[in-house]
């Protein structure tokens, strides 16, 4: 019976040498769902990723996959990994290395053709099949890597900076892919810098940060609490009763107009009911949501500094 959360990290460590690279790190993944693995360059993602794949194993804490404890067992046949670094033969042609691949997985080679070849026309690389790899687009290259790891119809697809070397319209197939792989039930992490393509596509976030989870939750709730919500409002009368509003960071006020950019967790409908308690005339009031980039700079940007304390939000019931 499938498990409502494939994967769940349990205050999982790991250290290289004397550098602690992944600290007492607490997340699940939800089965049919798209999480975001966001952080600064060295944050800890790629190797809480390899963690993952079980390329690595913790040194404290627990891994479940699958509703069972992982062992540190890789090339698993229900997983598909997509490492940020090229991990293909560059001498080999094509086809060949998505079969040598599929065998990898314990592919039978007739139903292995058939979906190579599938694959190669779905992400428009069919004039390439017989080619050696090293004669492809730097682009080119990552959708063959892309289509190793998604071959073999794997239940969780890990996915490390997917975008690399991709022309935009490579992101936008890339992304309809992922967005195809989640309607088929697929569970799908992704670690990239393109918060636009994370906001795009993620139904969860997980936010590491000094190999830490400093923020993580449902896309959407995060938008609602934090991150620079922004606020327009149209009123009349006088304009000081705005300057004395709860959890407003920034206001730009002119000629009956407002925009206001609200701190962190700041609530807008408390920002409303200070006007009206205020008797300020409101003709209109509209609140932007937050973009994952300003929630993930207003939670880990700025100069390095101590971690803050992990946030998690939950789905609201």
């Amino acid at each position: 019976m499938p498990v409502d959360e494939p994967v769940v990290f349990r205050r999982v460590s790991k250290s290289f040498g004397d550098v602690r690279a992944v600290k007492d790190v607490s997340f699940a993944l939800k089965r049919g769902a798209i999480t975001a693995l966001l952080g600064r360059n060295g944050a800890g993602k790629t190797t809480t990723l390899r963690l993952l794949t079980g390329m690595f194993v913790p040194d404290e804490g627990e891994i479940a996959l699958f509703g069972r404890r992982s062992h540190g067992v890789s090339a698993r046949p229900d997983i598909g990994y997509l490492p940020e670094e090229r991990g293909l033969y560059p001498a080999m042609r094509v086809l060949d290395q998505l079969l040598f691949f599929a065998d990898a997985r314990g592919m039978r080679r007739a139903e292995a053709k058939a979906a190579a070849l599938r694959w190669l026309d779905r992400l428009e690389l069919m004039q390439y099949a017989g080619a050696r790899l090293d004669a492809l687009s730097k682009g080119n290259q990552q959708k063959v890597q892309l289509i190793t790891a998604v071959l073999h119809d794997p239940a969780l697809v890990i996915l490390d900076e997917p975008l690399s070397g991709l022309d935009p319209l490579g992101v936008v197939l890339v992304r309809d892919i992922v967005r195809e792989l989640r309607a088929e039930g697929r569970t799908i992490v992704l670690s990239t810098h393109a918060t636009a393509f994370a906001e795009q596509v993620a139904d969860d976030v997980v936010v590491i940060d000094a190999g830490r989870v400093a923020l993580a939750g449902p896309l959407a709730a995060l938008q609602r609490i934090g991150g620079g919500s922004r606020v327009s409002v149209s009123f009349e009368g006088d304009e000081a009763a705005l300057s004395r509003l709860p959890g407003v960071r920034r206001r730009h006020v002119d000629a009956g107009r407002a925009e206001l950019e609200l701190e962190v967790g700041a609530d807008p409908q408390a920002v409303l009911a200070a006007l009206v308690g205020a008797g300020v005339p409101v003709s209109a009031f509209a609140v932007t949501r937050a973009s994952l980039e300003s929630i993930f700079i207003a939670r880990v940007g700025g100069e390095r500094r101590a971690p803050r304390a992990h946030v998690a939000v939950e789905h609201a019931s």
